[in-house]
């Protein structure tokens, strides 16, 4: 069957994977990937320690969520528009920092 008008794909192909050779049974080459040791970045044990002194940051206020709503249903939530783009462009700023 034939198609058409049928234009090529433009997206390049993904590369072949390439093939490494494992030493034979018993072989050594160096530290392989298998001894079980993994190494944590310098970037990686200073987040854990800011987490370990801050606590947990992603944790839900519950009494603020139910103050917020309150705010909302009886209309008397007034948020300041440049209190938000600042907010906002901090949240930002620190997602660049990690």
């Amino acid at each position: 069957m034939k198609i058409v008008g049928q234009q090529p794909n433009p997206v390049p192909s993904a590369p072949a994977a390439k093939e490494t050779k494992k030493p034979a049974h018993g072989a050594s080459s160096g530290r392989s990937a298998d001894d079980g040791r993994v190494e944590i970045s310098s970037l990686a044990r200073t987040l854990q320690k800011l987490r370990a002194e801050v606590g947990d940051v992603e944790a839900v206020d519950h009494e603020r969520v139910a103050q917020l709503r309150a705010a909302l249903a009886d209309g008397s939530y007034d948020p300041s528009p440049s209190a938000i783009a600042d907010s906002l462009l901090r949240e930002l700023a620190a997602n660049r920092l990690v």
